[in-house]
């Protein structure tokens, strides 16, 4: 007969029970392993940010087809630098910036078109500390520079933001800096995103290459955006605003400075505030019903729109005014009486003529009864009675008993002559070169 030990009864006891302890617990260890994997890859993706969008080559209509290079710079400390391709026909792109990108709220982020002859760039800010929030719907539109921010409400992107990364760290770029603003580059359209708010905190420059282009050296301000000037804002092209844009200048001046014709204001909004026309060979045209404050054109053509233009400051033209066949009301925050503020109803040119291109520089005008008195610059042109040829007369009187029908009555030179070409000695002042300077109301009323 065999006899078992008790020390082999103990060692047998001892192995069963660890097999058993190992084979109850192993479901556990393996559910261990699994949620520590899944967690870590976890951190890892939500620790990344997706940044997602279409190229289109306009303003939002047509997919850009071609593959192109997508580089993105994030406005920290150290600006990171990420880069990705967009797909072919779609237009579509998306870049992942990786853990640690530093992104928080309020942190500059600016995409661009990189390395081509197709330019295009956005700049957003983001709305949140947390680094999984993806943004989609960051669209590139081609010859533009879009303004926007993350945020639905309660903040702003600024000159501040644009500085981070400028031109001069990628060509490819459309703004730079200058030393009291940006500085968007000629062939370039800034567009302000619908529903956002851009409030630069300084100037504001939108060159032009003098180009027919529509994009070139203009701003474009999309339904239910807001601008809130921080200094000059200085146009090279058109200015169009959605009618519910808040378009706030302050005393700030919006100048337009265009050297070429066929630029246009379409801007249904209650004031585009101070505006000034100075542009050697340029044009502009309202389009629509417009009101501005302070109106001066230094150079170049402004053409009224058919419907009215109110100016409800200081008009002053030393280039050439159209009316269009328009109303032009202009009003005023003094207390002068009513019938002494100008308004303009009908004109006439150098000449006396309703339809001449000949421009009035005036040094005076005053009212007496039913006649206005215009006190012109020296001319060496002889003086002349007959309408269309009145140039040389240093004074010219009109009948304005018909507010829409003034007529020319008579005209003498600088010594009283009625056909002399004595020219007046006094400089010009108090007056503008006003091809169309007519007005229901003259400054001065002559008892």
């Amino acid at each position: 007969m065999n006899t078992i030990s008790k020390t082999e009864i103990q060692i047998v006891t001892q192995q069963h029970t660890m097999l058993g302890w190992f084979l109850q617990y192993i479901p556990l260890l393996i559910a261990m392993l699994i949620g520590v994997f899944y967690f870590g890859m976890s951190n890892f993706a939500a620790a990344q940010v997706t940044l997602s969008g279409t190229i289109y080559s306009d303003a939002g209509v047509t997919p850009d087809g071609t593959t192109r290079t997508i580089s993105v710079a994030v406005g920290t400390s150290t600006p990171g630098f990420f880069s990705s391709t967009s797909m072919v026909t779609t237009g579509d792109y998306t870049v992942t910036l990786p853990v640690g990108s530093g992104i928080a709220s309020g942190t500059p982020i600016l995409v661009w078109i990189d390395g081509g002859a197709v330019f295009g760039s956005v700049i957003t800010k983001a709305s949140t500390s947390a680094e999984a929030t993806n943004i989609s719907g960051l669209d590139l539109y081609r010859n533009r520079l879009i303004i926007r921010h993350e945020a639905g409400s309660g903040t702003s992107t600024t000159n501040t933001d644009l500085s981070f990364y400028t031109a001069a760290q990628d060509a490819d770029l459309r703004h730079s800096t200058s030393s009291t603003g940006v500085v968007v580059r000629a062939g370039t359209e800034l567009y302000l995103w619908t529903g956002k708010t851009f409030a630069p905190g300084g100037t504001i420059t939108v060159s032009g290459n003098a180009s027919g282009d529509t994009e070139d050296g203009s701003f474009y301000l999309d339904g239910s955006s807001s601008y809130i000037a921080g200094g000059t804002l200085s146009l090279a092209g058109s200015l169009t605003a959605l009618s519910s844009v808040t378009f706030t200048t302050g005393n700030f001046n919006t100048v337009f400075n265009a050297t070429t014709t066929g630029k246009v204001i379409d801007a249904p909004i209650p004031s585009v505030g101070n505006v000034l026309f100075d542009g050697l060979g340029g044009s502009w045209t309202f389009v629509g019903q417009a009101t501005t404050s302070a109106l001066t054109i230094a150079q170049g053509v402004v053409i009224a729109p058919i419907e009215t233009l109110g100016i409800t400051g200081a008009f002053q033209n030393y280039g050439r005014f159209i009316h269009n066949d328009g109303t032009v009301n202009i009003t005023s925050v003094t207390t002068e009486a009513e019938r002494d503020i100008a308004r303009y109803v009908a004109g006439r040119d150098v000449n006396g003529s309703a339809t001449g291109p000949g421009t009035v520089n005036t040094n005076h005008l005053a009212v007496s009864g039913n006649y206005l008195y215009v006190a012109k610059v020296g001319s060496a042109t002889a003086c002349s009675q007959t309408v269309g040829s009145a140039s040389g007369c240093e004074l010219m009187v009109f009948d304005i008993s018909s507010s829409t029908n003034p007529v020319y009555v008579a005209g003498r030179d600088a010594s009283g002559d009625a056909s002399g070409h004595v020219a007046a000695a006094a400089p010009s002042h108090n007056g503008g070169h006003g091809a169309h300077a007519m007005h229901e109301a003259a400054a001065t009323n002559v008892p």
